[in-house]
């Protein structure tokens, strides 16, 4: 299977992940806002990001170990690729077992008290543990359908992710609809993520045989290195709780549970919009992994370049679209009633999500290649400084203090990942040219240009009727589109992808 194939499969079995978060976003909000209203659905995301941090049990082994394997397997190493395999599984274990063994401490503490819950004390430990249960079961998922990526499946593991969230939405309306306590919505949830886990091993087992995980082998010399390098993947997933969990968790205690609704709602807005950029960024990821392991550098720097100029006409164009949209899409939401949209809060999260999406790409070609070991660093302890100068400025200005303190430390991120790809791709390594600033800077120019037009759009549209909204909606995705389409250059981009499929139907064909 060619390089071009393996990207598109990849990139429609992503496409398909991303549908169904998207649908994850826009189903269950409206749903549980009005079968549980605004303050316990408050109470639900605080419950369910109160257990986040378990997912950093995985200490990253899961993404490390399974790109290591693709690299070992690549270049033949296969007693090495076993025995690498077989260890890292055992930690793994080891770890979940361990956690599970010791979360019934759950229903020892006063989690009604220290969320500030209606809902009883009991109710609240007993969705909390099922709830930590889930990630459990999820952090070994996520290695057993990481592992197609040996053998250039990686579009494989993600349906089996697919299939996963599907049930998950699907059991998830059926439990809200019926409005059942949460411990049961919880317990409902956790059975769906072990069917798909049972059926993702049985599946590997019969595709793949030969790269099926064992527990045969140990090499107590690699579990330093395992822990060490996966280590820093496992503190960029940290990083996820401190940046989304952390914070909800910080305005629950502080504003409530009205505030945790309306500021979820609306970043819940701006990632549907990621999760469309994410689209073409994802795919890459294999192949920016293989193409590392055999120093493919001309294929990788072209890869990049490609992709800078397409992704880079995107991040503007999908994101300040969705600002301008945010009104329309909370009434088609039917939450408008609980008045949550305004303009400066979420022309901060839309300038949030535009360094976001950035750096989703820049950090794309780090984490890949397993050359992620200062970006972990700098991101989790600029998370934490963000956190730590969050709480007094929420308790100053609300939730506009909280964006604040965020968008300053994406930008500082930003240029850090900017800095590292510079590193990655240096001349004196690949012998290709020195990376330019020329791409971001047009993109940071036109997002600047197009926020300051949504948002003087939003000061007239914001409560106009829908035809208005869309209408506006259209305008801002024709201008800031077309603008980005002739910015970045796309046409030899758009020309150059035809030409290489032309080719690869033209050889298939033969």
């Amino acid at each position: 299977m060619g390089s071009l194939q393996r990207i598109f499969k990849n990139f429609f079995a992503l496409f398909v992940a991303n549908i169904a978060m998207v649908m994850n976003q826009i189903l269950l909000p409206p749903l549980f806002l009005h079968h549980y209203g605004i303050a316990l659905y408050g109470e639900w995301l605080a419950l369910s990001v109160g257990v986040a941090y378990l997912r950093t049990l995985n200490f990253g082994i899961q993404t490390y170990v399974n790109q290591d394997l693709t690299l070992r397997f690549h270049r033949g190493e296969l007693e090495g690729y076993h025995v690498r395999q077989s260890t890292a599984l055992r930690l793994l274990l080891g770890i979940c077992g361990g956690a599970a063994l010791l979360s019934p401490v759950i229903f020892a503490l006063p989690m009604q008290h220290i969320l500030r819950l209606t809902i009883s004390n009991q109710q609240a430990t007993l969705a909390t543990f099922l709830l930590s249960l889930q990630v459990l079961v999820n952090i070994l998922f996520g290695y057993f359908s990481g592992i197609f990526m040996v053998v250039d499946k990686a579009h494989r593991g993600t349906q089996w992710n697919n299939a996963q969230r599907m049930l998950f939405i699907f059991m998830t309306i059926i439990a809200v609809l019926l409005r059942v306590q949460f411990a049961t919505l919880a317990l409902i949830q956790l059975i769906t993520y072990a069917v798909i886990f049972i059926a993702v091993m049985i599946d590997l087992k019969r595709t793949a045989p030969q790269i099926f995980p064992n527990m045969q082998h140990w090499d107590h010399g690699s579990v330093r290195e395992i822990l060490k390098n996966s280590g820093y993947f496992g503190l960029i997933y940290s990083c996820t709780f401190l940046s989304f969990e952390a914070p909800v968790l910080i305005l629950q205690r502080i504003l409530g549970p009205a505030s945790v609704v309306a500021f979820t709602l609306m970043r819940t807005l701006f990632s549907m919009g990621r999760q469309i950029l994410a689209m073409l960024t994802q795919p890459l990821g294999p192949e920016i992994t293989g193409l590392y392991g055999k120093r493919d550098w001309p294929q990788l720097r072209a890869l990049y370049g490609y992709s800078e100029r397409l992704i880079f006409a995107c991040i503007p164009t999908v994101n300040i679209a969705v600002l301008v949209a945010s009104p329309w899409l909370l009434t088609v939401w039917h939450v408008s009633k609980f008045g949550l949209f305004q303009l400066v809060p979420y022309v901060l999260t839309a300038s949030i999500s535009i360094v976001m999406a950035t750096e989703e790409h820049k950090y794309q070609f780090q984490f890949s290649t397993n050359s992620h070991q200062g970006l972990a660093r700098f991101m989790f302890f600029s998370y934490l400084l963000m956190l730590g100068a969050a709480v007094p400025l929420v308790r100053m200005f609300g939730v506009i203090g909280f964006l604040a303190a965020w968008l300053t430390t994406e930008c500082a991120q930003l240029v850090y990942i900017v800095h590292l790809n510079h590193q990655l791709f240096a001349p004196a390594v690949t012998g290709e040219e020195k990376l330019t600033l020329r791409n971001l800077n047009r993109l940071l120019l036109l997002s600047a240009a197009g926020l300051a037009g949504a948002a003087a759009t939003l000061r007239h549209t914001s409560s106009a009727g829908h035809g208005i909204q869309i209408a506006s909606t259209a305008v801002t995705l024709v201008i800031v589109g077309g603008a980005a389409f002739v910015l970045f250059d796309l046409p030899p981009v758009v020309r150059g992808f035809v030409a290489r499929l032309k080719n690869r139907f033209a050889t298939q064909g033969a």
